[in-house]
């Protein structure tokens, strides 16, 4: 049933010298600490608590290939689990690099919502899907409720909630494992529950899934299928996870899932290794269950708290002074759930932490505007991009921009309209999806119009009514539909859906990947539309998804429009999303929320907003 590979014979850390890892170059530069975690024993699970700026990332990434170098361990039975898609890209080149000639295709590296898509491609049967099933954002989630929510009104039936919080309902269902059958319908989630029934419903005759699901999908049919379980449970001998204190309570399950144990269940006899850390989790808005999931995974694999084979501090900071430090120690100590440890570093002084109370936002927004001035006159060396306005909500940004533009300071918003959200990326993307499965309907919907072509809303709703009725997609109707196929702007459609997909699905000779975009986005007008409206914004945008295309194409070695389209809503790195900006010639003050702010480094930081009730 599943691919067999020749089992490989795991070597144990007894068998290096003492002087072979000194002599090893991975080594170099390493810390006692990290040294440690990294040549640590293949028959020992390990926790490693990292805090921030100890080089969690380079010791992950060395363990990795220390493995892959010493104890002739496989490619394929490494499952490392990062936070984003840059981060599993980042630590594959960096492998390569330490270990040129070794071949990583065969290692499941990335996020868990992108191994989870990997493992079900291979297993979609088994899943019930197709195996060109399609993955939805927030935002199709969101039109998918709000059409349904209008399907109920005109059904006269009465509702309050409102549809961002039906979508939210319907997530922390999924990340708690609940189905909508598992859920007890009660008067104050009973429209709640009535929708995310029809979504469920919805998706699996769409042949789609969105985020969560992929993760509960691949929970579930690992509990379902026992040899398939086996199989992984063997195939993987070490399983790493990344910023592990961000691990919801369903991806902890799913971890549970991959624990080879004995026939009593008393031994795990393939080597887990998380490094996280407690002082860092600021997802539990999301699911994250920080405390809750490294006590169960110290738990179901026999740690001890205060084994230090068991539980590795990485505690040398090399990103801030100790200024810093000795301030970021002083408040998170109050934190008496944590597991304890006390950063320090060798960078001596540094500029002092200054605090300022202000009278109201403006005051302090003023305040913070006077001071980059007078900053920027005293280190006119260093670019302005270097420092950055921090706050809890967007929300709060409005005061910061008004006086940065009253005292002539550029600036730029980290986490606004991302490229992918943008009106004529969605369109264009929607002409992919068709072509790619004409089964889309959620993409039929939005083209179908646009550009426009003088199709009235009797007839879009006669093409709902029509396939509804007949139980098929909306292309399929229209195709099939003896009236309506002889229209002659649904016929134009219909040619030209057809058209695109046998140049470049059905094509003798391959096509890239940028050139389908293109060839389609000239074929449906949209090029067209833009340049007769001279918005030259949107035409730029498309241009600049051709190149995210082009990139794609390299950097994956594959011009396959399905894996393009699945991991593009997985990865928000693309283009703009996910990193600075820094294709600005003109340098700016950044501002963004603190979430927004992991795993960025700036010279000058400004934290706002730390008002008891905000």
């Amino acid at each position: 049933m599943y691919r067999k590979k020749k089992t490989a014979v795991v070597s144990t850390t007894n068998d290096i010298s003492t002087n072979e890892m000194h002599d090893d170059k991975l080594l170099h530069d390493l810390n006692p600490e990290q040294k440690r975690a990294v040549t640590c024993s293949t028959n020992q699970s390990t926790l490693v608590l990292s805090g921030a700026g100890s080089g969690k990332t380079r010791v992950l990434t060395s363990r990795i290939a220390y493995l892959l170098k010493h104890f002739n361990v496989k490619p394929y039975q490494i499952f490392a689990v990062t936070f984003t898609n840059k981060a599993a890209l980042e630590m594959r080149h960096r492998i390569s690099q330490m270990l040129p000639g070794v071949q990583l295709n065969d290692m499941w590296l990335g996020t868990f919502h992108g191994l989870a898509n990997r493992f079900l491609r291979i297993h979609h049967k088994m899943a019930g899907l197709a195996s060109d099933f399609l993955i939805i954002d927030t935002d199709d989630q969101l039109s998918i409720v709000k059409r349904m929510i209008k399907d109920e009104m005109n059904a006269n039936n009465f509702y309050t909630d409102k549809p961002k919080a039906i979508v939210n309902y319907i997530n922390k269902c999924k990340d708690e494992g609940k189905r909508s059958t598992d859920i007890i319908s009660n008067k104050e989630n009973k429209f709640k529950q009535l929708i995310y029934t029809k979504y469920e419903k919805y998706l699996r005759e769409e042949n789609k899934v969105d985020f969560a699901e992929l993760i509960l999908l691949t929970k579930e049919l690992m509990e379902k299928e026992i040899d398939l379980r086996i199989h992984y449970t063997k195939k993987f001998q070490f399983v790493l996870v990344d910023e592990f204190q961000d691990t919801s309570t369903l991806q902890m399950d799913w971890l549970k899932l991959m624990m080879d144990r004995d026939d009593e269940n008393k031994i795990v006899r393939n080597c887990f290794m998380a490094v996280g850390d407690d002082d860092q989790s600021i997802y539990a808005f999301r699911g994250a269950q920080c405390i809750n999931n490294i006590d169960e995974y110290l738990k179901v694999l026999y740690l001890e708290r205060e084994n230090t084979e068991h539980i590795i501090k990485l505690e040398q900071n090399y990103r801030s002074t100790n200024i810093v430090l000795e301030a970021a120690n002083a408040v998170i100590d109050h934190n008496h759930s944590r597991l304890g440890k006390n950063l320090w570093t060798d960078i001596k002084n540094g500029e002092k932490i200054t605090l300022f109370q202000a009278s109201d936002a403006t005051d302090e927004a003023e305040h913070i505007v006077k001071t980059i001035h007078d900053f920027n006159h005293r280190h006119p060396n260093i670019p302005l991009s270097q420092i950055a306005i921090l706050y809890r909500t967007n929300a709060q940004s409005r005061e910061f921009e008004q006086a940065l533009m009253n005292g002539g300071i550029k600036y730029r918003i980290y986490g606004g309209i991302k490229f992918y959200q943008r009106a004529e990326i969605k369109s264009a993307l929607s002409y992919l999806r068709l072509i790619q499965n004409e089964n889309d309907n959620d993409a039929f919907r939005r083209i179908i119009n646009f550009p426009a072509r003088a199709i009235g809303k009797a007839t879009l709703e006669k093409i709902e009514t029509g396939a509804n009725e007949k139980r098929c997609s909306l292309f399929s109707y229209i195709r099939c539909d003896p009236v309506l196929s002889k229209q002659k702007k649904i016929l134009e459609f219909i040619k030209l859906i057809n058209e695109c997909k046998q140049r470049i699905l059905e094509n003798d000779v391959p096509m890239e990947l940028y050139e389908q975009a293109l060839y389609i986005f000239e074929q449906s007008g949209l090029m067209e539309s833009y340049k007769k409206k001279q918005e030259v914004e949107r035409l730029q945008n498309l241009s600049e998804l051709c190149n995210a295309m082009k990139q794609f194409s390299q950097l994956y070695n594959t011009n396959d429009l399905t894996q393009y389209l699945s991991t593009i809503v997985l990865d928000t790195t693309n283009t703009q999303d996910g990193k600075l900006d820094t294709t600005d010639e003109i340098e700016r003050i950044q501002m963004m929320t603190v979430h927004g702010a992991k795993g960025l480094e700036f010279h000058y930081v400004f934290i706002a907003g730390l008002g008891k009730f905000i």
